[in-house]
């Protein structure tokens, strides 16, 4: 294993759960960099690579000028979010974004005090939800969408999501963080600039019950809603252990006869009424673990 005390390192993200992505933001000067795994006995199986940054003042190559976007490539472009950590306090620069791809940048301003960020879907405001008798957040019971852990003094962290409309909340849960007012309400607004034909909506509606749901370690990503009627689940396991689908509420309660192993797909058709069911993977602890979500189904 590499001698980590004895290396320059400028630069770290750590246990990336398979199926994961982290981000790693740096300012980097001319010279030859190394891009390395050093968990026990990766680095000598190959999980290494060279990087080169070369003098920007080297180059006269001439920058051509990227073609003008579309308007669906401009609809499509993400909104990045300023979040400021500080003790014990959470701002952002902006309250609200538009539904789509969003980047929360975060930048720990702490003197001396590592944070977090939750990325939570709810309708409770961010000062009133659930705690246990020290004040800490029941993360099992949150639908927590992103989260960016151990960020720090003075370090950074981004967090990548495609949002859908509706209220959020940023927070911190290290003990006796959330407590002390580390929370802050977001808003996601819905496109009202949609122009879609009728012959558009009409195929979007025949395709809107099929789900796409990955199941990774510990957490599922899929849609939060989805019309009522025949709805089919189109399930992969994309993470490194057998997981399992299964949704209850409102009289169902239907999960696959054998768990699925990584890299599985399976299909579940289930018929659903307008309400809120829960999801989640009954293998062993993963539920506890943060394996479960809430889909709403309108009608």
């Amino acid at each position: 294993n590499l001698m980590e005390d004895q290396l320059n390192i400028v630069g770290k993200a750590e246990d990336i759960a398979a199926g994961g992505t982290a981000t790693i933001n740096l300012t980097l000067e001319p010279g030859h960099y190394v891009l390395a795994c050093n968990l026990p006995g990766h680095y000598s199986q190959g999980m290494h690579v060279d990087f080169t940054v070369e003098d920007a003042s080297s180059s006269s190559t001439t920058a051509t000028p990227p073609p003008p976007q579309t308007t669906e490539e401009a609809s499509q472009q993400s909104t990045t979010v300023a979040v400021t950590e500080t003790s014990y306090n959470i701002e952002l620069d902006q309250s609200s974004a538009p539904a789509g791809d969003v980047t929360f940048q975060i930048s720990n301003n702490a003197s001396d005090m590592a944070h977090e960020v939750l990325v939570i879907k709810t309708d409770t405001a961010a000062d009133s939800l659930q705690t246990d008798d020290s004040g800490n957040l029941m993360e099992d019971q949150l639908n927590i969408v992103g989260k960016a852990e151990d960020i720090a003094a003075g370090g950074t962290a981004t967090i990548n999501l495609t949002l859908e409309p509706g209220h959020y909340v940023l927070a911190c849960n290290l003990p006796g963080h959330y407590s002390q007012g580390m929370h802050v309400d977001f808003t996601v607004e819905g496109n009202g600039s949609s122009s879609t034909s009728t012959s558009e909506s009409t195929a979007e509606a025949s395709n809107s019950n099929a789900v796409q749901v990955s199941m990774v370690e510990f957490a599922f990503r899929m849609p939060e809603s989805v019309s009522s009627g025949q709805v089919t689940f189109e399930v992969t396991n994309d993470g490194s252990v057998p997981h399992n689908f299964r949704i209850t509420g409102q009289g169902i309660d239907q999960q696959f006869d054998q768990n699925l192993e990584p890299g599985e797909t399976q299909s579940m058709q289930v018929n659903l009424e307008a309400g809120t069911y829960d999801i989640m993977c009954p293998v062993d602890s993963h539920a506890q673990q943060g394996m479960r979500t809430t889909l709403t189904v309108e009608g």
